[in-house]
């Protein structure tokens, strides 16, 4: 149960009104699944295709965000790289002559396919 972080009393005149501030938390998450590349069908830890139960080596498993049952949107790891790259930008005083690096992670620099 949410436990209110300040109480007080609103008054309009001669009506008094009870107010409570709740915090408020929005959780947002991502959940990806590992699907078979060559048909899109998701597959379990132990890397078989849940709809032909035959095993899928690493190269053709590919990362994809379920965005409703049984619709993904399959994620290259370009797009993984771009939002792994987006950082916000430093405030830098008027006198400072310090230059912003390529703050991009190693992985996303190089060519190799993630798994």
């Amino acid at each position: 149960m949410a436990r209110p972080i300040w109480n007080g009393v609103r008054s309009f005149g001669l009506l008094n009104v009870p107010v409570s501030v709740m915090s408020g938390e929005r959780k947002v998450d991502l959940h990806f699944r590992m699907l078979d590349a060559r048909d899109r069908k998701p597959i379990r830890y132990e890397r078989v295709n849940s709809e032909t139960g035959e095993e899928v080596p690493w190269k053709s498993i590919v990362k994809a965000f379920e965005y409703e049952k049984g619709g993904y949107v399959v994620l290259e790891s370009e797009d993984i790289c771009a939002r792994r790259c987006a950082r916000p930008v430093a405030l830098v005083s008027a006198g400072s002559s310090s230059a912003l690096g390529n703050t991009c992670a190693p992985y996303c620099r190089s060519k190799q396919r993630w798994s």
